[in-house]
């Protein structure tokens, strides 16, 4: 076993946990396949933030695709992860620990900044978000993906239509439940977003939406039942947002 996930040993979802963590690089890099079109240049040599880089899955995978990286996250455990994870893959990204909503990080200092499955365990998504904002160069981009508040199954607890209450009843829900977030130190903190939700925050903030979930399910070559729904959904303009579980957005940085 890799020496990264043995701290995850006695987590009652070890198991997903395992998965989920091992197959991280090869998605982020389908995810990065779609920034690649949507940008219309490769992300090659490119600075990249990884907002909330977790135990490094994105990390690696941007580093792999010969970016310059920093990697950042609350959590000194995950830090210590990623550093481990980043070395058994052989690349050598920067880290720093930190709170989001203050990174300690120059203006325009990044190209790209990469948010994958963070913005639901933010308390403040408008302070972090006008932070990744303000380290953006004035071509920069995220590329945010996050759980679908509208979607059945809460994809961290999976329980059945817990996505769907409010927050607070939902921890207290998870946690009568017995549930474990995937998060290893900490406790549940879990808030959903909305498509409309996360749209309108970035709008406020000068973001160009430039890349959809829309957009994904149609760039993306998958043939399981969910995402030929997707697909129909778009071509007939109905919201794709109500037939995926994940919600994918590029924005633009407006200067």
């Amino acid at each position: 076993m890799i020496s990264w996930l043995e701290a995850y040993r006695d987590n009652p979802r070890y198991n997903l946990i395992v998965h989920d963590q091992l197959t991280a690089p090869e998605r982020v890099k389908a995810l990065l396949s779609f920034l690649n079109r949507v940008r219309g240049k490769s992300i090659r040599k490119a600075s990249a933030l990884d907002f909330g880089c977790g135990t490094g899955g994105g990390v690696v995978a941007l580093s792999l695709h010969q970016c310059e990286v920093v990697g950042i996250d609350i959590s000194r455990t995950f830090i210590r992860l990623a550093k481990i994870r980043a070395k058994d893959c052989s690349v050598n990204p920067g880290f720093i620990l930190c709170d989001g909503r203050r990174l300690p990080i120059r203006n325009n200092a990044f190209d790209i900044c990469f948010c994958d499955q963070v913005l639901e365990h933010v308390d403040d998504r408008w302070e972090a978000l006008k932070e990744i904002c303000r380290i953006l160069d004035k071509d920069g981009v995220v590329f945010i993906t996050t759980p679908n508040k509208l979607w059945p199954r809460e994809v961290h607890s999976g329980l059945l239509f817990a996505s769907w209450l409010p927050s607070k009843v939902l921890k207290w829900y998870v946690e009568f439940r017995n549930r474990e977030s995937i998060p290893i130190d900490g406790e549940w903190d879990v808030k959903l977003l909305t498509w409309w939700e996360l749209k309108k925050t970035l709008k406020a903030l000068n973001f160009k939406i430039v890349g959809t979930s829309r957009d994904y399910v149609t760039f993306r070559q998958r043939r399981d039942l969910l995402s030929i729904i997707a697909k129909y959904a778009a071509k007939l303009r109905l919201p794709v947002e109500m037939f995926t579980s994940q919600l994918y957005l590029i924005a633009s940085k407006e200067t």
